[in-house]
């Protein structure tokens, strides 16, 4: 499948990747599963790990970045009335390890979840996509992603960097349906408002590599 929006845009919307019966499933699964919004251990049970080994989902992103491609990490967001919140503009430059190895490139240590994280070099981050499932009906109303097209480009910003792009430049926020899959590039500047409406927002956004880590240094989860 050609991706032209990604390579462009840093991000493209595919429709209709995932039926409505496998959503609600999920759907089910996360509730008895007792998934957390933001939680970051999404591939440490089943049904997280046989979505993120999906024949489609792999296909998407490899098509995406143009090499074969695994899961790396997954991460549960949902937004209700009851876990309701905003980001300011940012990009994911972070990755998840399975332990500390100081290494050349990589820096910026931390833990979340008792999971080691780490700021890696520009080519790791530049051969990652994420595929973003929509899990319910998303637009600005419930806080959809806001997104700057092209922004993946100019590399990793710093916050001045982000706040001169965003004066001259233009945003959008793509809606979605349930089953929907946004592909979005790590360094793609992206923003999320709070939920103005009382129906949920629930996303599993799954990240996906095509480089080995060097110097010993192991990603988290390969799948």
């Amino acid at each position: 499948m050609a991706l032209r929006g990604f390579s462009q845009d840093g991000f493209e919307i595919v429709e209709k990747v995932f039926s409505p019966e496998e959503v609600r499933r999920w759907i089910e699964i996360s509730e008895v599963d007792k998934a957390k919004p933001g939680t970051r251990a999404i591939l440490d049970s089943d049904w997280g790990r046989e979505i993120a080994a999906d024949p489609r989902l792999n296909i998407l992103a490899r098509d995406a970045l143009g090499m074969p491609v695994w899961a790396v990490r997954a991460i549960w967001f949902e937004k209700t009335p009851e876990t309701n919140w905003a980001l300011g503009w940012h990009q994911d430059t972070k990755i998840a390890v399975k332990s500390r190895r100081e290494t050349p490139g990589f820096s910026n240590w931390s833990i979340k979840e008792g999971i080691h994280h780490v700021l890696p070099s520009p080519e790791v981050l530049s051969n990652m996509v994420a595929a973003r499932i929509s899990l319910d009906k998303i637009n600005e109303e419930n806080g959809a992603l806001r997104m700057l097209p092209g922004s993946h480009k100019m590399g990793k910003l710093s916050a001045g960097e982000m706040a001169g792009m965003l004066e001259c430049s233009t945003t959008c926020a793509p809606e979605s349906e349930p089953g929907d899959v946004i592909l979005m590039h790590p360094l793609t500047l992206h923003s999320s408002s709070r939920s103005q409406v009382d129906r949920p927002r629930r996303v599993l956004h799954i990240e996906f590599a095509g480089v080995e880590l060097p110097y010993g240094l192991e990603w988290r989860w390969r799948i």
